[in-house]
C-alpha cells in the first residue's frame, strides 16, 4: 500500500487512512445532522472535540455555527 498524499504538515497519509478518515467525516456528519454536540459526537467516534470541528468544517466548506456547535 503506497503513501497518497500529506497531511497538513503531518506524516504521508494511505489509501486506506484516507478512506477511515473519510468514513469518519461522514458518521460524524451523520451524528451532527440528528442534533448531537461536538463534544458528544467525539465521544462516540473516539476523536477530539477539534477534530469533530475539523471534519465539519472540511465536510461543510465554512466556518459556520453549525460546525462551532452553537446550532442543534
Amino acid at each position: 500500500m503506497g503513501r497518497v498524499s500529506q497531511g497538513r504538515g503531518g506524516p504521508p497519509v494511505t489509501n486506506a487512512e484516507a478512506v477511515v478518515a473519510e468514513l469518519r467525516r461522514q458518521r460524524v456528519l451523520d451524528l451532527k445532522v440528528t442534533g448531537e454536540a461536538n463534544r458528544a459526537i467525539a465521544v462516540q467516534v473516539g476523536c477530539s472535540e477539534v477534530q469533530v470541528r475539523r471534519d465539519l468544517k472540511r465536510v461543510l466548506g465554512e466556518d459556520t455555527d453549525f460546525v462551532r456547535g452553537e446550532l442543534s
